[in-house]
């Protein structure tokens, strides 16, 4: 940063805020920024922070940086809602996606490990305890994302969290139990709703939906936690930026 400035988190926020909803709102549709000259005019920061916001807003791809000629804005980009990759949890997801979200508990308890993938996720015994929880998301009162999480029984160091009063997971563990979320491994599959799903998702039985499996490690690289969620994609169609093909 020029002459050794020290940026501030609420100042670089503040301005690329600033900066997406100027191309958000530009009409119409803004081809290109205008100058950086006069962002920083316009948005009083150094241009020592504005190019770590324009860094930023490319590596999102938000914007292309061409040497000499500008900064090119992406509206394909800004127009899209729900982005995997941006995304931290699932209530910024149904957020983005311009509706009002909820989280309810459908039911906990703690029971033998003995689904049939289960205990090889969690990395335990087969029969060993764990606490499932059931939760629902819904979008503006409608269901939206039907989660089925699963931690051992020993990763909590005292009784067993008020989940309906976390607002994530990662905050719940942070609370809860020995050790944080370090890292989350996700994968994406397609799943056929079965009865006890397409009742929760109101979804017709049989129909396909989109199974995003998260895996929680500890910073020792100790699996913590599973979660099963399948998305209503009627409310809920995630996407997601890929750069530099």
């Amino acid at each position: 940063m020029d002459g050794g400035e020290v940026m501030s988190r609420a100042t670089f926020e503040y301005a690329k805020r600033e900066i997406l909803s100027i191309m958000k709102t530009a009409d119409p549709p803004m081809r290109q920024l205008i100058s950086e000259d006069k962002l920083c005019e316009q948005l009083d920061v150094s241009r020592g922070t504005l190019r770590e916001i324009l860094r930023s807003l490319e590596a999102e791809g938000f914007i292309s940086k061409r040497h000499g000629e500008g900064n090119f804005v992406h509206n394909s980009v800004l127009n899209t809602s729900i982005r995997i990759n941006q995304v931290q949890d699932f209530h910024r997801m149904i957020e983005d996606a311009g509706y009002v979200s909820s989280f309810f508990i459908q039911k906990v308890e703690t029971v033998p490990c003995k689904d049939e993938d289960l205990p090889e996720w969690l990395e335990i015994a087969y029969g060993e305890p764990v606490v499932r929880v059931d939760g629902l998301y819904t979008a503006s009162g409608t269901p939206a994302i039907y989660c089925k999480l699963a931690f051992p029984v020993d990763v909590f160091t005292n009784k067993l969290p008020d989940y309906n009063a976390a607002p994530n997971i990662g905050k719940m563990f942070a609370k809860h139990s020995k050790y944080g979320i370090e890292q989350t491994l996700v994968h994406i599959h397609a799943a056929n709703c079965d009865a006890e799903m397409a009742e929760v998702l109101q979804l017709e039985c049989g129909k396909a939906v989109v199974h995003w499996r998260e895996t929680f490690y500890s910073y020792t690289d100790e699996v913590i936690g599973v979660s099963n969620s399948y998305f209503n994609d009627a409310i809920v169609s995630p996407s997601m930026i890929l750069k530099n093909w």
